[in-house]
């Protein structure tokens, strides 16, 4: 049986796509086709170049500078107030919470400290002025 939808155009039916003269074939086919070696091995090089270039960048976190674990973190947090390991990045923490979730943050320049199960509490720097002893300050030289 034979279709006919234009002149010099014919579609035979049950034939898959790209066997019939109607239908061009896909993109797929033209660049794995037998024929085209160089195509093959052109499409697998960048598949494989990019790949895992894309997954580790989404999958990886920057490194922290300083890792500290086997620890007493207090974090100041109701509902979370103890936990075992912190990471800091450019002076500030990253991450808090168990060692396993901390070394993560783990990188190759990244500084390792032990704490041997001591405590960690929280820097709070206080620099506020009482208004009379400030002012009465400013009329003094410094003499160091």
């Amino acid at each position: 049986m034979r279709l006919v939808s234009w002149p010099g155009a014919s579609v035979r039916p049950g034939l898959p796509r790209g066997q019939d003269s109607c239908s061009p074939p896909t993109v797929a086919e033209t660049l794995f086709r037998s024929s085209s070696v160089l195509n093959r091995a052109l499409v697998f090089t960048i598949l494989a170049l990019a790949t895992p270039s894309f997954a580790q960048y989404s999958a990886r976190v920057a490194p922290a500078d300083i890792v500290i674990i086997h620890a007493k973190v207090f974090t100041v947090d109701t509902t979370k107030p103890w936990a075992q390991g912190v990471a800091i990045r450019k002076g500030k923490i990253v991450a808090v919470g168990k060692d396993e979730e901390v070394e993560r943050m783990r990188g190759i320049g990244t500084r390792v400290i032990d704490a041997g199960a001591k405590v960690i509490l929280p820097g709070l720097t206080d620099c506020h002025v009482h208004f009379y002893p400030g002012s009465m300050s400013l009329r003094m030289p410094n003499l160091s």
